[in-house]
């Protein structure tokens, strides 16, 4: 349940004891909630007294507790529209645009690419126990020139298929292509498991992004049911927020 991973449970629900949520686990940091505009409107409103008195209640206490975390939040469609059409809090978009920051497309910022694939490459190669695979001077021309419509996410996705497959050099399909083409098992062998979970997290993010994150639309683009979507949000941890 969303409201118990963002603001924990108390004892009043059967437990011995409670449990914390992000809110609290964050205490005295940041707490980055992505894609604010789909967070159910009953937890806008709790987000929204938090952010005025800096108190909150566990899911089944009658106490307030306070906490000093700093909110952080994206989202990936236009806000002013989003709280136009009613799906977020005027009042919560208020409280978040005090330090507001546009990040434009990955297409309109071609320069930052070849520093993002330095950087990914680092990050999922460390993580991964893996060799660094090497980027020509073509691979590199052909990331800059594509639109990327899944900006960093699609980027990601990409490097870390590459790293997954324990390629030692970037392909030209890997920039070009936003599905892989029919893979070849390395010589020292693959990580299945993690390879698939890789493929299947990028199209889930994509179909998502395609339909601006309408679940039930998304479900019929990778011709799933809304039941199944909804499961590999959870398996996955893309989101707990339904929105159909």
């Amino acid at each position: 349940m969303a409201e118990v991973e963002l603001f924990g449970s108390g004892k009043g629900l059967g437990a011995a004891t409670g449990k914390k949520g992000l809110l609290e686990m964050a205490r005295g940091g940041s707490l980055l909630l992505e894609e604010i505009v789909q967070l159910p409107k009953s937890l806008q409103v709790k987000l929204v007294h938090y952010l005025r008195y800096g108190e909150f209640r566990r899911l089944g206490d009658s106490m307030f507790a306070k906490v000093d975390v700093r909110i952080v939040a994206t989202a990936t469609v236009d806000v002013e529209t989003a709280v136009a059409k009613g799906e977020l809090s005027e009042e919560l978009f208020y409280r978040l645009s005090v330090g507001r920051i546009y990040l434009p497309p990955l297409r309109l910022r071609r320069e930052d690419i070849p520093a993002l694939i330095d950087y990914f490459l680092t990050t999922l190669c460390e993580r991964d126990g893996k060799a660094r695979p090497q980027v020509s001077e073509e691979v590199m021309h052909a990331f800059v020139d594509h639109n990327w419509p899944g900006n960093l996410r699609e980027l990601e996705a990409r490097l870390e298929r590459s790293v997954a497959l324990g390629q030692s050099e970037i392909t030209l399909e890997s920039a070009r292509q936003s599905d892989p083409v029919t893979p070849r098992l390395p010589s020292p062998g693959i990580d299945l498991c993690r390879y698939l979970e890789t493929a299947e997290v990028s199209l889930i993010q994509q179909a998502l992004e395609r339909t601006s994150g309408n679940q039930m639309q998304a479900a019929r683009l990778l011709h799933l049911t809304f039941r199944q979507l909804r499961y590999r949000l959870q398996r996955f941890r893309l989101t707990t927020d339904q929105r159909s």
